[in-house]
This record gives structure tokens, sequence and C-alpha cells, in this order.
């Protein structure tokens, strides 16, 4: 498309938050956040309605999986769902 005109690069070619670090201290924080969380789940009494849910780390371990399983479900219905790359531009000419 040789009318469409590029997005200027950045000028400082910094990543999108800005600051030199600040991805590494975004990282940092979701560490320590993780870190405690795990922390207190050792340290509170658990009254699940199943015994897998007293086990340590059940939560954190569910939710993990559970992305997991959403991410390999999201590739593998990409394909089917995939439509062709000049799909609209076929249909503009129906008068629609």
């Amino acid at each position: 498309m040789p009318d469409e005109e590029k997005r200027p690069e950045p000028a400082d070619n910094r990543p999108f938050a800005g600051a030199h670090g600040t991805a590494d201290r975004i990282v940092s924080g979701l560490a320590a956040a993780s870190a405690a969380l795990i922390l207190a789940d050792a340290i509170y009494d658990k009254h699940g309605e199943f015994a897998i849910e007293s086990v340590f780390g059940f939560y954190g371990l569910f939710g993990f999986v559970a992305c997991i399983v959403l991410a390999v479900a999201a590739k593998a219905l990409l394909g089917p769902l995939r439509r062709p790359e000049d799909h609209y531009e076929r249909d503009a000419g129906d008068g629609g």
C-alpha cells in the first residue's frame, strides 16, 4: 500500500513507559508482589471446599495452568478463524 504513511519513530527509541529502567521496575514490582502473595499463602489458614484447595500454592498454579491453556486454545483457534488479509477489500466492491 504505497499511499499509506509510515508512523514516525520515537525520537529516543525508549520503551512505551518512557524512562530508562521503567520496564525493569515494573517486572521487579510484579515479582515482589508475587513473592508476597506466595508467602501470604503459607501464613493463613485455608478453608476450601475441596482438599486440593488447601495445598500450598494451589491457586497460583491453577491460575498459571489456566493462562497457558487459554493461550494454547487461542493459538489453536487462530487458524480456523483467521480471515484472508484482503477479506474486507474484496467485500468493498459489493456496494456495502
